[in-house]
Order: C-alpha cells, then structure tokens, then sequence
C-alpha cells in the first residue's frame, strides 16, 4: 500500500540535506558571501565576509547597508542596494571600506515579472591578494621569478591585443601600474592618476578605456587647461540655442554628453574653476546634465577618468579645489612614478625610441658606449616625454652615424658631469660613521654636494620654480636653499662674494 507519510518523511529529509550542503558550501567559501532580500536588508552572510568586512553577522542580519554606513559605502555615496534598485550597478565595483579596498561582484535573482527577489554580494580584499603575493615572494613558495616572468609576458600579450604594442616594460614600478590598470579597467568606476608630466597619464587613461567594457566606443579626451574660464561649463556641459551671445543656433553637445557610453578623459583636471567643480561633483553623484540655457535634464552614462600633475590635496588645502570632488574623483587612485625613479627603464626606452626614429626618419643611428650611461644619470624633469623628444633630436641632428658624447645638448652633458663628480667624492672612513665627527662630515658632504647642484642650474634657468622642475624640487625649498647658500641666478661664479 502507498506509504503517503513514509513518502514525506523522505522528501523532508531529502530536503534537509540539500539545506546542509547549501550552508556549508556556503560557509566554506574563501570569498565573503552577502544576501540582501527584495527591500535591502541582509539575509545572511558568511564567516569569510565577517573576517574581510570586519563586521559579525549578529550586527549585521536585519539591517540595511544605510544603517551600516562605512561599511560598503562611505557617507554621501549610494550603497550597492540604492545602484541595484535604480538599474545602474556595474559587475563588479572597487570600494573602500573602512578597513581595506574590496572588490565587489553583484548577482541578482530576480521573479518572473523582473523583480529583485535577493541580491547576491561576493567580496574580495584587495589587501588580501596583495599580502599574499608579497608572501610567496618572501618565503620563495614556488619559483617566484618565473611567475613574475610569466606575469609579464601575459602584460604584454595584454598590450599587444589593445594595440599598445609600443609600451616597453622593463621595470617593475611602470609594471605594477599596468597592473592594477589591468585589475579595475573593467570596474567602471572613476579613476584619478597622479604624475608629473611626460609620465604617460594619458596613454594609462586610454589602456583603461581600451580594457573597459566601453571599448567599442571612442575614447574622448579633455584638456581642463587648454580651455578659457568662461567656456568650461559650455565645453563640459553642452548648451541649448539661445543660451548666450555667439551661441550656435543648434545648441551644442557637451564633451559628458558626447561621451555617452564611453569614458571621458578629463586632464589637467586641478585647472577646473570652481563653480564647473560643483557642477562636475553633482554629475558624478547623479549622472544627469543641465546644459547652459536649458531645464531639462539628461541622463548620461559616462566613466570619468581625470589626471593631474599637480598636488590634488594641497590645492584643497589652499581651498583652489573642492573636497568633495577630490574624493569623489579618487574613487580608484593611481600614481605614475617619475622616470628618475625608474632609472632602469631608460636604456630599454632609449634603444626603442632609438629604433622608432631610425625607421620614421631613413636614418642608422647607434650610441656611442658612454653616451647611454649619461643618459640614464640625467634626471629628466620632463620624463618619457623630454626622453623622446631628445633622442628624435639626436637621430635627426647628429653629426655622424654614432652618436656621441658632443651631440648631446650642454644641460644634459652637464647634469651628468655634476652627478659623476658627486659620485666620485671620497666617502667617510667607516670608523667615522656613527661619531659625531662623522656626522659633520657626513653633514658637509652633503651640503657641498647640494650647493654644487644648486651652483650648477642657477647659472642657466632663470627662476627657483625653473630649478626646481629641474631637480625634483618645491620652488619655495629652492629659494630658501639659495638664500642659505648665497648664490645668485644667472651667477656664472656660483656663489656671491
């Protein structure tokens, strides 16, 4: 006879087990597990993401993101159930919590009429990786060299596929950059890098447009210092007919609104006025446009990648740029190191531009031996840029097929001659060091080395702002160090009597 409770008993069971395993699967994962349900509140989490978000789920179950405010989102930034519920969340989104940076991933289950039934959160620490990357390097787990051999040839099959064939890496600080820019290309969220100029911020900013998920459409570039005051906001924002004196009668796009889609590259971005800096922060926080002239907003889907070659924050400081946006802009930040940082990169950099300028001029220029060393002792204040433009120089104007000692221009012959005397400088006896009479020594040796330098590019540059670009310097610690040293600009003596 049919057993209708024994049947029962059975799926109840079948049921329980199923039950089990979803949870320990869920427990077991290395990866911090988060469900919100259809108002928002979290479900349940994992013991992975009580360690990663550094909050136990007793806190957490029941509340909303809102009332955990720091946790995934900081104050003033709509948090990942506010994107999901207005349609705008990305894959996966890079934030800062206030423990650590977290790579959050997003899946939905949805009801048959398209409703949010739960919201699926995994998250990853950034910090994490990176711990353990540097751990493998430390206790040698592995054959580490290999792997960060093998790391860079997939960055460079990487480049090759983007069309960024030209890019040498030959150095682990550019390397790293390209990284991380490999890491969050596709996480569609703001981007500012930080250089100084030559040091490639726009050719990074067009990497990340290239591995983005808005590659298919064109990448557009801003200059915010190339453009008078009085037309950033029309340049930006666009304007309607009528809007102002000499308008076009169609109105205008803006460059946000020309971007839709795509990514829009806004450098120089410490060069925008205030008052576009508030219109610019209210875009990044809602998306909508007013063009001048006009009331009716427009939605625009853009990612905003900025670069500046000055200090964001000590322009905050002296109240030239907002707070706000600052924040707002440095949502993923990236620094650019200088090329007198990356001194190894120069001798792969000058035998590729080398070849480049052979090819587009007709010409067979090599180097003579000591030629590269002194190219790779001089500082270059302008970086890759100043490196380029020097050796198109040198192919071009050389006076034999080798490049000598002579075809270089003075200021680098003699940066390197001032670098080589330093170098050349006896160093203290060893049974000096740590007595205080090693310390004066030590003390002067380092000061005649620096009144020697200073000596040096005052006789040629005609401001302390023009030294100090020379020499990797605040211009206000070069006129205090002048002074100190009493040396005259334009001085072809160095030192005042």
């Amino acid at each position: 006879m049919f057993d209708t409770k024994s049947q029962l008993n059975d799926s109840l069971r079948v049921v329980a087990d199923h039950r089990r395993l979803n949870e320990a699967i869920f427990e077991a994962s290395s990866d911090g597990l988060a469900i919100l349900d259809g108002q928002g509140r979290f479900v349940q989490v994992n013991r992975a993401w009580e360690h990663i978000v550094g909050r136990p789920r007793k806190a957490v179950v029941g509340k909303t993101e809102r009332e955990l405010e720091g946790v995934l989102a900081k104050p003033g930034e709509p948090t990942v159930w506010e994107r999901v519920r207005l349609g705008s969340v990305p894959r996966t989104m890079l934030i800062k919590s206030e423990r650590d940076t977290l790579v959050v991933s997003v899946k939905l289950d949805l009801e048959e009429n398209g409703a949010v039934r739960n919201a699926i959160l995994c998250v990853r620490s950034l910090g994490r990786l990176n711990d353990l990357k540097e751990r493998l390097s430390k206790y040698e787990i592995g054959d580490y060299g290999k792997i960060d051999e093998f790391h860079a040839a997939q960055l460079k099959a990487l480049l090759r596929a983007s069309g960024f064939n030209d890019v040498v890496l030959a150095g682990q600080a550019f390397r790293r950059v390209l990284s991380l820019v490999a890491e969050i290309a596709d996480l569609d969220a703001t981007v500012l890098i930080s250089g100084e100029t030559g040091t490639g911020k726009g050719l990074v900013a067009r990497l990340i447009h290239r591995l983005s998920r808005r590659a298919s459409h064109p990448f557009i570039e801003l200059n915010c210092g190339a453009i008078p005051e009085n037309l950033v906001e029309s340049e930006l924002f666009g304007y309607q007919r009528g809007a102002f004196t000499d308008a076009l009668r169609t109105g205008k796009k803006g460059q946000l609104e020309a971007a839709h889609g795509s990514s829009l590259f806004l450098d120089e971005v410490s060069q925008l006025p205030l008052a576009a800096q508030v219109k610019l922060l209210k875009f990044l926080d809602d998306k909508i446009i007013f063009p001048l002239g006009g009331s009716a907003p427009r939605q625009v889907d853009v990612r905003i990648i900025a670069a500046s070659n000055t200090d964001l924050r000590a322009l905050c400081a002296a109240g030239k740029f907002r707070h706000d946006l600052y924040y707002r802009l440095e949502v993923i930040p990236l620094t650019i190191p200088p090329l007198r940082e990356r001194r190894q990169e120069i001798g792969p950099l000058v035998e590729h531009f080398v070849g480049c300028f052979n090819l587009e001029f007709n010409q067979n220029r090599t180097l003579a031996p000591d030629v590269l060393s002194i190219l790779e002792s001089y500082h270059y204040p302008g970086n890759i840029r100043e490196l380029r433009n020097l050796i198109a120089r040198l192919v071009i104007s050389a006076r034999d097929q080798q490049i000598t000692r002579d075809d270089l221009p003075e200021n680098v012959r003699a940066a390197a001659s001032c670098a080589g005397r330093i170098a050349e400088r006896v160093p203290l006896p060893s049974a000096q060091i740590g007595s205080a009479d090693g310390a004066i020594s030590l003390r002067r040796h380092f000061q005649d080395s620096e009144r020697e330098i200073l000596e040096h590019y005052a006789r040629t540059c005609r401001s302390a702002r023009e030294i100090g670009r020379q020499v990797g310097m605040h211009h206000s610690s070069v006129v205090r160090k002048l002074r100190k040293y009493q040396i005259k600009l334009g001085a072809r003596g160095g030192s005042n009597p």
